[in-house]
């Protein structure tokens, strides 16, 4: 944590508000932890929290609906040309399309916050066939919780807090939590929509 500290200040030093790019950008799915730190140290750099988390609302929904445009665009087609260059990054793509399929709202919300996944939330959308209008809705949210509510909880914790290595297992463990309660919702309404299709089908053929 203390290398990541350090990596931050040297972001801040460099960049000043543009220091949000690379910590929320960089993170390739999982605990924010560049924005996290980056919040914690804000005060003692002097710079502005409030403008910091606006920026970092803005840059993370751009490149969201960036990514989904991009998809929504290309498609298969654009898939297969990436992969021909880039193997491992089709295979993220694809892993992420999986994700939204079978749990829809939910890993647009939380997807974010797993591995490979959080990285191509976008594109993954909307190659599973997720509307904008409900992209957008679910994105804006995922987007706030991650910039804004990780972003408040690490400004009023601190740095010195945030060092604590019990602190840093809890914060991994009620995320895990909190993964697996949206994965578990989200097949909760998948059985729900599945057991009223088989009923609706038998009604029919009665």
């Amino acid at each position: 944590m203390q290398e990541v500290f350090l990596q931050v200040l040297d972001w801040v030093a460099r960049f000043g508000y543009s220091a949000v790019v690379p910590a929320l950008l960089l993170d390739p799915g999982g605990i924010p932890w560049p924005w996290v730190c980056l919040m914690a140290v804000a005060g003692q750099t002097k710079l502005n929290v409030v403008w910091m988390m606006a920026f970092g609302v803005l840059l993370m929904t751009v490149c969201d609906h960036g990514f989904y445009w991009l998809g929504a665009k290309g498609g298969k087609p654009l898939l297969k040309k990436v992969g021909q260059r880039f193997p491992s990054v089709e295979s993220d793509i694809e892993k992420a399309e999986t994700a939204m399929r079978r749990h829809d709202i939910w890993a647009i919300i939380f997807g974010r916050f797993l591995p490979v996944v959080g990285r191509f939330v976008g594109v993954g959308a909307a190659l599973a066939g997720i509307s904008y209008a409900r992209f957008a809705l679910c994105d804006f949210l995922g987007v706030l919780f991650t910039v804004v509510g990780f972003g408040v909880v690490a400004h009023f914790v601190g740095r010195k807090a945030l060092e604590d290595p019990r602190l840093q297992t809890l914060i991994a463990v009620a995320m895990a939590v909190g993964v697996v309660f949206a994965i578990g919702a989200a097949l909760w309404q998948f059985l729900r929509m599945r057991s009223a299709k088989t009923s609706a089908a038998k009604t029919s053929a009665d």
